[in-house]
């Protein structure tokens, strides 16, 4: 492959990118992991001799640097276990340990993917378990919060909205947001927002992070939780019947229309009845 159709091939990963990302920040996801899949490339050969000689040197409580560099024959190594292909066969775990994997180059390398700003990037990705919260919206939108779950792939965080988690020993996830949601919570988000537009109201952290939250115990949240997503669930089943029974009755009163107009049903019988029925009760 030449050169110009390699970097035809390298851009038109662009076709795969989703999410928030416009035309020119394409190079801030592309170019780094270029340059990523290149350096593992060239360690590839040397792979184990370079983690075989860390495990020796260390043992012998030296500093293993120099015998690293020799080890991978080029000015920089990589002492993960990991590789490209290994990272792609966890996805589960593809975040943290894409992470730990970068972490494992020499210095110089490092310094190339803190220029990209490459940890900016990734962090981008929303995961399940996240809690978002619009920072920027009407007054009665902007703070509505909502506890991600079974998220596609590769769906990034926007600009507008902010990302936190639960602490796991103080609160159950769905109940915090059913706690943010709450008419308690909303009053003290909608008194402080602030804007000029009322398009426009914003919510800074500082008043996130202050906002009061009932807190009962643990176990007591999450039995709420899970009371309160069985009667959501009896709820959308309802009203998922209730629009099934209102579209039949409009394809039906449609038909009627249509039979009516083109005269498959006579209706001056009932027009002549409705008349009669009407003297009769003057």
């Amino acid at each position: 492959m030449n050169q110009t159709n390699l970097s035809s091939f390298i851009w038109s990963v662009a076709d795969l990118l989703r999410g928030d990302y416009k035309q020119s920040d394409y190079g801030k996801v592309i170019l780094p992991f270029t340059v990523l899949r290149r350096l593992d490339c060239v360690l590839e050969g040397t792979k184990e001799a370079v983690l075989k000689e860390k495990e020796k040197r260390e043992t012998a409580g030296l500093n293993p640097e120099p015998f690293l560099l020799k080890k991978s024959g080029q000015l920089f190594y990589n002492t993960s276990p990991l590789d490209m292909k290994k990272l792609m066969g966890d996805q589960d775990n593809i975040r943290e340990n894409l992470f730990a994997y970068i972490q494992a180059f020499s210095l110089a390398v490092r310094d190339i993917f803190e220029c990209f700003d490459f940890h900016t990037q990734v962090e981008y990705e929303i995961h399940d378990g996240d809690i978002l919260m619009s920072r920027g919206n009407t007054l009665d939108l902007v703070g509505m919060a909502a506890f991600v779950q079974n998220v596609r792939s590769r769906l990034l965080l926007c600009d507008l909205v902010y990302r936190f988690r639960a602490k796991e020993d103080a609160f159950d996830p769905a109940f915090l947001v059913h706690s943010l949601r709450s008419k308690n919570v909303r009053s003290q988000i909608e008194c402080n927002a602030v804007g000029s537009s009322a398009t426009m109201k914003k919510v800074s952290q500082e008043l996130v992070r202050n906002l009061f939250v009932c807190q009962p115990p643990l176990k007591e949240q999450q039995d709420i939780s899970k009371q309160l997503a069985t009667m959501s669930g009896a709820f959308d089943s309802l009203e998922s019947e209730a629009t099934h029974a209102i579209d039949l009755l409009q394809e039906r009163r449609t038909a009627l229309i249509s039979a009516a107009v083109t005269g498959k049903i006579d209706v001056r019988d009932m027009s002549r009845g409705g008349a009669e029925n009407a003297e009769k009760t003057k």
